[in-house]
């Protein structure tokens, strides 16, 4: 074997590992897999890409790729060996979804993975599935299909029923739809440039990106962000140690934007890391006091352990926001130094996280009733907590990334009946394209029947990937009453 097909099985065989690890561990797709290349520190990044590639898109398209291999089992009680289904899922991944990978190197990287691992019992019939898929994909047939029967959106899509089924009914068939194959497609990584830089900065910014090949591109809604493919691993961009640029989605900007920061407010950012949202507020107040000599405000950024606030504080530093106060803090539980000290507070809440089903994809797979049914005790415990901490008069800013009613509007519902804040309108302070999906619950009869409704004074937003470029997310606004 030569040192390129060896380098290629030494992939293979991390990927193989993370497969399983994600099966057994308990640890989030994504925290494996940074972890599995920084401990691999000598990997070009052509061999990071491939492994990022493989093991994302394999664990992504875990329900079709299980209903491939159950449809060329002979016998369908037999139980695999939790390897040999791990090495079939990434080799059928390869074979429909990485047409750079020659078909020989699949079946011969199965083989090898397989004798590693002292499963050559198990060669032969995995050959005789790739083989005969291979047969299957070149005369055209839908490897999905059973005879007679329509592929269910679940396996085209690999989403489990569920989730289906609670998105149907909220949004109906066709929409759905749309948003399953858009959590589907590979997206490019948004980046927004701190506000701070002058415009020369920036182009200069930007051209340093180009030459490294991260082809930056405008991303939409806002003026500061771009998205980048390409150009290696971001951390060593041009500018990204220097705290130019930072990663950070769309949907996550509209947090401070949504929060109407004038220049000297007191935040509190209650549930902040990794601390994207309490950076960007901070560079806000700072582009504010430098350019229009507005006082200077301060976020104090809070969380429930010190590894979270090490994550926000590192992020403070690297993008040079000296005015981020960090402390560990549960947000359920407010102090005479945290009682009524904010103009504004954000509420961003550990939520379902169905709106980035596209970046971290083992999420999907471990969605229940019970747990959907939790997070909003939990959601509405941190509310509780949250709302004592705004001035009267001030704001709150609720958000989730995730595409859930219960969690969302339904929790929206909750802040104005329940804990008593106003809506406020989002209409001054996000761009004019997000203006057509601002909602409002509007009452009609008895107390709790409402019926949602879109328009100017809406104080709530839903960020779909389909029709915005972004990760799924909600964001809503509030107001605490001056006289209560």
């Amino acid at each position: 074997m030569d040192r390129g097909q060896d380098r290629k099985q030494n992939e293979r065989e991390i990927v193989l590992d993370l497969l399983m690890k994600t099966e057994h561990s308990g640890t989030h797709s994504h925290v494996l897999v940074r972890r599995a290349l920084d401990r691999c520190g000598d990997l070009e990044d052509a061999q990071r890409s491939f492994i990022k590639r493989l093991y994302e898109g394999t664990l992504e398209r875990q329900i079709e790729l299980e209903r491939i291999i159950d449809r060329h089992l002979k016998d369908p009680s037999i139980r695999l060996k939790q390897a040999v289904r791990c090495v079939l899922r990434m080799s059928l991944y390869q074979i429909y979804y990485m047409d750079a990978v020659p078909d020989y190197a699949v079946l011969n990287e199965a083989g090898n993975l397989l004798r590693r691992r002292g499963l050559t019992a198990q060669v032969r019939f995995v050959n005789g599935v790739l083989r005969t898929v291979l047969r299957e994909k070149e005369s055209g047939a839908d490897p999905l299909a059973s005879q007679g029967e329509e592929t269910p959106l679940s396996v085209r899509y690999s989403m489990p029923p569920l989730m289906i089924s609670i998105w149907e009914k909220q949004y109906g068939k066709e929409e759905t739809e749309a948003l399953l194959q858009s959590l589907l497609e590979i997206r490019p990584v948004t980046i927004r440039i701190d506000e701070r830089l002058s415009q020369a900065q920036a182009e200069e910014l930007i051209r340093g990106l180009k030459e490294a090949g991260a082809d930056p591109q405008p991303a939409g809604l806002f003026p500061y962000a771009r998205t980048i493919r390409g150009g290696g691993k971001v951390t060593g961009l041009p500018g990204f140690a220097e705290g130019l640029f930072t990663v950070q989605d769309l949907s996550s900007m509209t947090v401070a934007e949504a929060a109407g920061i004038g220049g000297g407010e007191t935040i509190f950012d209650l549930c902040a890391a990794p601390g994207g949202k309490s950076v960007h507020c901070a560079s806000k107040l700072l582009a504010l006091a430098e350019r229009e000599g507005k006082p200077a405000g301060r976020v104090y950024a809070f969380d429930v352990s010190a590894d979270k606030i090490r994550m926000i504080r590192e992020n403070a530093q690297r993008m040079k926001t000296d005015n981020v106060i960090c402390g560990v803090r549960d947000a359920r539980s407010v102090s005479d130094q945290t009682s009524e000290k904010a103009d504004i507070v954000l509420c961003d809440v550990p939520c379902s996280g169905l709106g980035v089903i596209g970046r971290k994809r083992d999420i999907k797979y471990h969605v229940s009733r019970e747990k959907l049914t939790s997070l909003t005790y939990l959601q509405k415990e941190i509310l509780r907590g949250a709302v004592r901490c705004v001035k009267k008069g001030g704001v709150l800013i609720y958000s989730t990334c995730t595409i859930h009613r219960a969690e969302n509007e339904e929790m929206a519902r909750f802040i104005q009946e329940e804990l008593g804040f106003e809506p406020d309108p989002l209409f001054p302070h996000l761009p004019e394209e997000l203006r057509k999906d601002f909602m409002s619950w509007k009452p009609h009869g008895s107390r709790g029947s409402l019926q949602l409704k879109r328009g100017p004074d809406g104080n709530m937003l839903q960020l779909l990937p389909h029709r915005h470029a972004s990760d799924g997310f909600f964001v809503a606004r509030f107001r605490r009453r001056l006289h209560e």
